[in-house]
């Protein structure tokens, strides 16, 4: 959370992403993501697809979301709902910096998701977010260690979409992201236990 934190404080730049450590930027990414920021003008953020990788990020596997080509939603529970589970991921997204305050997010240093709570208020700030159908990242899938997981995934999360709801989204929106998360988490299990992770 304090890397986050002093990453925000130290960028430079209109635009910035965070890598969670497990996580690998594939070669095309930066060519890709200035292409669409050039293409789309000043958008709230770019998600990039991300896909599972066990050894080696060039495996080639299933992407996190199906898109047949790059989409800008500007509304932002729509924006929301899309997203869905990887709001909770530390690498979901390419966001503006501006409008952002920094000193609130170190409030929530050793909490769980300061990033998701980060990533909402990106989505608010306006101007949509553009989702990406090429693979430009690849997350390692069998890291699970160090937390409770359903403490972390089904309760934290729960607290974040609370965030969302009094930062305007709508009740409908976290509620269907809340249940679709449900199911994710259903189905990360049952993949896991395929792998043998648990």
């Amino acid at each position: 959370d304090r890397n986050i934190c002093e990453v925000l404080r130290l960028g430079k730049g209109a635009y910035q992403a965070i890598l969670s450590d497990d996580d690998v930027l594939l070669p095309e990414a930066i060519d890709t993501i200035l292409a669409q920021l050039k293409a789309y003008g000043d958008i709230a953020a770019i998600c990039w697809n991300v896909r599972l990788f066990d050894t080696s990020p060039e495996e080639s596997s299933t992407a996190v979301y199906s898109a047949g080509q790059a989409e800008l939603i500007e509304s932002k529970d729509d924006v929301l709902v899309r997203l869905g589970t990887m709001l909770t991921f530390i690498s979901a997204l390419v966001f503006r910096r501006a409008d952002l305050n920094i000193t609130q997010y170190e409030e929530r240093v050793g909490k769980w998701f300061l990033h998701s709570y980060l990533y909402v208020d990106v989505i608010t700030s306006g101007g949509g977010v553009l989702f990406l159908p090429q693979h430009l990242l690849a997350m390692r899938g069998n890291n699970t260690g160090g937390y409770n997981f359903f403490q972390v995934f089904l309760t934290s999360f729960s607290d974040v979409l609370k965030y969302a709801e009094s930062r305007g989204f709508s009740h409908q929106a976290t509620r269907q992201v809340l249940d679709n998360h449900r199911q994710f988490i259903r189905n990360f299990i049952i993949l896991f236990k395929v792998r043998g992770a648990f």
